[in-house]
């Protein structure tokens, strides 16, 4: 039966694709995925040097933020290295506007995802992408075919990736499977990254970032907000809705500020009257005794986040904060979880160069040893019992709860390159399921140190994208996972029909 609806799904959006008008470009209500990180290190330089106006701190990302910013851009003399991450910008949109798309990945030890850009969950997959953009409309049709997944799903097809996404006044409406990512962190988001496979999810973000109109709350800033509503597959309890709303605001120039909240409710045996839903949005779910009060409406992670750039002649410096709480006390998030990150990025006569550093603690409470030695693990629920994971692996950072992860790495983008390279070297290191096993965590589930590093290089054509990498991990509790320490992870996407 599950494998009869996925047939009807891609026939349907198949005939949608057919039905939409042609336009010459991406169409308002294009989504970009969370994984384009690539995309995103061009978007943050310029946004970071004050060239364009833009929040990068929650994705997906409607084209129309993209294209609005980059048409009010700065006036005035750029420097080469601007140039160039502009170029691979519009390079990067013109390539994601292709109509038919074939493409292949790669992860041949199976490798969990450790960063914004590897969401590569199998060991293979062959993909055939069509997309169509309208006036108002944009539909993207993603049918792969994985040969030994990470997640706990049965049958080898998936529609992740596609979308159907309409631009109504001043906010995009979509439908599908998208990765997304909640907070300014290069390698790990400790609410929302994209580790775990796509949720299939209703959203609604606003398309314009202005500030508010009346004078009295100017001083907020450009500001957004995202709302959704989804449903995870094969889950226990079956059928939960899980809702986000994200707000985030720049008042001042470099600075951005986050809040969010996801929510798990109703589901096979839980809640689910308005009473409930009312409980969970007012964050009235910490239940101290059930037998009284009945059982919890929700489960919930709460946080905020912030980023800050200072950019200067010679370099831009960014420092950046996401905390979020795993409980609430006093109507509060409590028992936090965290990631914190440095970033240094600076050109030289030929070259962009971006360094990071960035922890994070999924240990509730801990906040890497300065607040208590706990090592209880985040993302577990007692209702809830397949936690904040999506087919086993985790929605949040990818380490999953219960651990500590530190990561550097070096980002180098060769200025007005043809073909647009880029390098990427990262060394990692994570204490991960240090509380003893996590049988719902798929990816790093048995007590054990990971030792991790990569190195990947990527460019594009006008008609092809590629991406390759030797990815090392080593897991000391890894002898029965299936997985080996050394492999490839890459991928090559080429263009069948410019539209």
């Amino acid at each position: 039966m599950r494998r009869h609806s996925c047939f009807v799904s891609c026939a349907l959006f198949a005939t949608l694709c057919a039905s939409l008008p042609a336009a010459l470009a991406a169409g308002p209500a294009a989504l970009l995925d969370a994984s384009e990180v690539g995309l995103r290190d061009d978007l943050t330089w310029l946004a970071d040097r004050g060239l364009i106006n833009l929040g990068l701190g929650t994705w997906p990302l409607p084209v129309i933020l993209v294209t609005s910013a980059i048409n009010a851009r700065r006036q005035g003399t750029w420097a080469t290295v601007d140039l160039d991450a502009l170029a691979r910008v519009r390079g990067t949109l013109a390539h994601l506007d292709e109509a038919t798309v074939v493409s292949w990945r790669i992860n041949s030890a199976r490798h969990p995802a450790s960063d914004a850009g590897m969401a590569v969950r199998a060991r293979n997959e062959a993909a055939l992408q069509l997309k169509q953009d309208g006036e108002a409309a944009s539909l993207r049709l993603r049918l792969g075919l994985q040969d030994e997944r990470l997640a706990r799903s049965p049958g080898p097809a998936t529609l992740e990736g596609s979308y159907l996404a309409l631009h109504l006044p001043d906010a995009v409406v979509s439908l599908g499977a998208v990765d997304r990512w909640w907070g300014p962190g290069r390698y790990a988001s400790p609410i929302l990254g994209n580790a775990a496979p796509a949720i299939p999810t209703l959203m609604i973000r606003r398309s314009d970032e202005s500030a508010p109109g009346p004078a009295s709350l100017a001083w907020i800033g450009p500001w957004s907000y995202e709302v959704s509503v989804g449903r995870p597959s094969h889950y226990q309890p079956s059928g939960p809705a899980t809702i986000g709303i994200r707000l985030t605001a720049r008042p001042l120039p470099g600075l951005e500020l986050g809040v969010s909240r996801f929510i798990y409710w109703a589901g096979e045996g839980r809640p689910h009257d308005l009473s409930s839903l009312v409980a969970a949005l007012l964050g009235k779910s910490n239940i101290d005794d059930p037998a009284v009060d009945g059982p919890d409406p929700s489960n919930e992670i709460a946080g905020v986040d912030l980023r800050w750039a200072l950019p200067t002649d010679s370099a831009t410096w960014v420092g950046y904060a996401h905390l979020a709480g795993e409980d609430e006390a006093n109507a509060l998030p409590s028992k936090w979880i965290a990631t914190l990150g440095l970033q240094l990025k600076f050109a030289t006569r030929n070259h962009r160069v971006e360094l990071t550093a960035e922890g994070t603690d999924t240990r509730m409470g801990n906040l890497f040893g300065l607040h208590s030695d706990n090592r209880q693990p985040a993302y577990q629920h007692s209702a809830y019992v397949d936690g904040h994971y999506h087919q086993g692996l985790p929605i949040g950072a990818f380490i999953g709860g219960g651990g500590m992860l530190s990561s550097v790495g070096a980002v180098l983008a060769p200025i007005d390159n043809p073909s647009a390279l880029r390098y990427e070297v990262r060394l990692w290191r994570a204490r991960v399921s240090q509380s003893g096993s996590d049988p719902i965590n798929a990816a790093y589930g048995q007590p054990g140190r990971v030792d991790g590093q990569s190195l990947q290089g990527s460019g594009m054509t006008s008609a092809m994208r590629w991406r390759l990498g030797l990815a090392v991990q080593r897991y000391s509790a890894s002898a029965d996972s299936g997985r080996r320490a050394i492999g490839l992870i890459g991928s090559i996407e080429v263009a069948l029909h410019r539209p």
